[in-house]
């Protein structure tokens, strides 16, 4: 698949990334792949955050991939 015009997946999430990450329930965004395709990976707290949370199916010419993961915590 040619990317053409579509920014580096990294630059997506960047921009995304601040206003994504303020959805309640929303845990995580990572680089990711679906099936084959870079993708955005966005992680969920819960079942109930994935299904209600305003996030589109694709960002800047990539697809979105939708999962609860959990919280996560940073290692102290």
């Amino acid at each position: 698949m040619s990317r053409g015009s579509v920014p580096p997946l990294q630059q997506v999430i960047d921009d995304i990334s601040r206003s994504w990450l303020k959805i309640a329930g929303v845990a995580g965004l990572g680089v990711g792949e679906n099936e084959g395709t870079p993708c955005v990976k966005v992680f969920f707290c819960d079942e109930r955050s994935l299904r209600a949370a305003p996030i589109p199916d694709q960002v800047g010419g990539y697809p979105v991939v939708k999962e609860v993961g959990g919280e996560f915590f940073a290692d102290s």
